[in-house]
């Protein structure tokens, strides 16, 4: 099995013209630039690398502004004020016609020492993975897709997710685009051919065994002692737990639909570093892991990292936000609200 990387980049060609010249590439713009803003909370520095109108995609919808990732970020850091942000991979792509493409696995730890969303400060640990793949021209991000484990967060610090999602809001422009195949986006790749072994590989763990319930194909493509991430910071050894996770994540939607929008490559040394964005899009309809059917429909943004060596997959950091995931179904709506006395 090939060795884990703990942190394997590879540098954009050509360096990136545009950017500050302090950068030497993609891989360093974006692991230097979080060290700066989000671990010694230069907030300030958001306005030098994010574009004014940025738009950013998490599992609660689309905000644009750079106002709001400041303020984000000045939220998350007042509840978690020692958080450190270890880039465990980047995945990279893209030129400067096209947009330099990064995505960036994180893995975070924290201390709950400050009041915020998850409650009065506990002071307890918590670690959980995140990816933000984001789009970079003249020293801007202008585009972001983020997703972090919640879950994650949520159980460490000994709360219900599903109390928090019941007591969270469902933003006003949230609108979740149908499942199916019909409303499905064209997909796109870089950094190698969409017939490339490792990308067809990514897709049939993902896009096949969720649209096509062939769920046996994990076991098809596993290596023996592939190890996956999964929501919870649940690390799972080999191909069954992983299925296992499927079924329980899918089965409270009957119209289950992986919409598989964008993949990313990198190849070093015989192991391809695979990168797939997708959104996974249903309707509450059985009980099950996420509590009473709502009937309300998901549009549930997640991110994949999935390492293939000699066409077995042999590490998978599967990434969704459930606490996002749960909002959408039990949180209060602007409707509920005003209907409400």
């Amino acid at each position: 099995m090939a060795e884990r990387p703990r942190f394997h980049p590879t540098p954009t060609g050509d360096g990136l013209p545009g950017f500050d010249p302090r950068y030497a590439d993609l891989v360093d713009y974006v692991v230097t630039i979080t060290e700066r803003i989000w671990e010694r909370s230069d907030l300030g520095h958001i306005h030098d690398t994010y574009a004014p109108d940025v738009v950013v995609h998490t599992g609660l919808g689309t905000d644009r502004g750079v106002d709001g990732v400041v303020a984000g970020s000045l939220h998350t850091l007042a509840t978690f004020p020692d958080r450190r942000m270890a880039a465990e991979d980047v995945i990279a792509t893209g030129d400067a016609e096209r947009g330099f493409r990064s995505g960036h696995l994180i893995a975070n730890t924290a201390t709950h020492d400050g009041p915020g969303r998850f409650g009065p400060p506990t002071g307890r640990s918590v670690r959980f993975f995140a990816i933000a793949e984001c789009v970079a021209s003249e020293n801007h991000i202008y585009e972001e897709w983020l997703v972090r484990d919640t879950r994650a967060i949520a159980e460490q610090l000994g709360l219900d997710p599903h109390v928090l999602a019941a007591q969270a809001h469902v933003p006003a422009g949230f609108a979740p685009t149908p499942p199916g195949a019909a409303h499905a986006s064209d997909l796109v790749v870089d950094g190698a051919g969409a017939d490339h072994p490792a990308v067809r590989t990514a897709l049939r763990l993902l896009r096949d065994a969720v649209n096509g319930r062939h769920l046996d194909r994990i076991a098809e493509l596993y290596d023996d002692a592939t190890v996956t991430w999964v929501p919870g910071h649940a690390e799972l050894h080999g191909a069954d737990p992983f299925r296992r996770y499927l079924l329980t994540l899918l089965a409270p939607f009957p119209d289950a639909y992986l919409d598989a929008q964008r993949v990313d490559v990198n190849e070093r040394d015989g192991l391809a570093r695979v990168a797939v964005r997708w959104y996974l899009r249903g309707t509450h309809r059985l009980e099950g892991r996420f509590g009473p059917p709502t009937g309300r429909p998901i549009d549930a943004l997640g991110i994949s990292h999935v390492h293939v060596h000699e066409g077995r997959v042999v590490r998978h950091y599967f990434v969704l936000d459930e606490l996002a995931l749960l909002t959408t179904l039990h949180g209060a709506t602007r409707a509920e609200e005003e209907e409400s006395p």
